[in-house]
């Protein structure tokens, strides 16, 4: 988580010194490594709620390995993916899913996954959300990808205001939290999101990063497979349900990739 942060804000940070603002080195700046302590405590929570839902956990040995996930990836020495592979790995003969509560059953290394990456997204977030307090920031814009999930889609590489909608320099800005559902599991830097935000400009003429033609590009029919037509959002349902019997499981592995 420390390696991500860190990323994250040296390429916040390039924003700010681009336009002449010199925000507080990163390692130096009391609440943003608050943020980031806490970050540590809420990820260690989701693997204790996993824990405490998973009606066929050895006792002891899911948290363990949930943790020491977490401790690889904080400590900046592996990525989520090969520090939670290191970590379930010793599992695979004793315990390969995790059933929830709704009846709804993971590999055991999807829901590791989960808890890993979502852990470091939401901590990024808060990160750049406090950077953006300390430095006056009212606008954000939205990165965009191929294969969003259409709730996603809806939002991804556009412009907002934060706290609440305003018409600013004859152009109207949403408002963030609202049309991004920033904060919420299903939303921006939610479950498994891999899109963030930065800071925007418009007094300095900050153009988007995306156009409309370039947006709606992502969603286009392009990736054949057995003989059909497909938008990449679409394929990884399709072959996300052929690979794990789940359609949504593609959110936290790569279906286009053989794992």
């Amino acid at each position: 988580m420390q390696e991500a942060a860190t990323r994250a804000m040296e390429a916040e940070d390039k924003i700010y010194y681009h336009y002449g603002k010199e925000p507080t080195p990163f390692a130096e700046n009391a609440t943003l490594q608050a943020l980031l302590n806490a970050g540590y405590q809420q990820t260690a929570g989701t693997f204790h709620n996993l824990t405490a839902t998973t009606a066929n956990t050895v006792s002891g040995q899911f948290e363990a390995a949930l943790d020491r996930a977490h401790l690889k990836v904080s400590s900046g020495a592996f990525d989520y993916k090969s520090a939670v592979k290191s970590a379930v790995d010793g599992l695979a003969d004793t315990m390969k899913y995790v059933t929830y509560p709704t009846g709804h059953t993971d590999t055991l290394e999807v829901a590791a996954r989960r808890a890993v990456l979502t852990g470091v997204n939401q901590t990024g977030a808060k990160l750049q959300v406090a950077r953006a307090d300390e430095m006056g920031v009212a606008f954000f814009e939205t990165t965009a990808h191929g294969g969003a999930r259409p709730s996603h889609a809806e939002w991804q590489g556009r412009q907002f205001h934060r706290g609440g909608a305003v018409d600013y320099m004859g152009k109207h800005y949403p408002d963030f939290e609202a049309a991004t559902g920033y904060g919420t599991g299903a939303g921006l830097c939610g479950w498994n999101c891999r899109h963030t935000f930065f800071a925007l400009f418009p007094e300095l003429g900050d153009p988007p990063a995306w156009t409309r033609d370039a947006l709606k590009s992502l969603n286009v029919r392009n990736i054949e497979y057995n003989g059909k037509q497909y938008t990449r959002y679409e394929i990884n349902r399709e072959r996300s349900q052929q690979m794990y019997g789940d359609p949504e499981t593609y959110l936290y592995m790569d279906p286009l990739k053989k794992n």
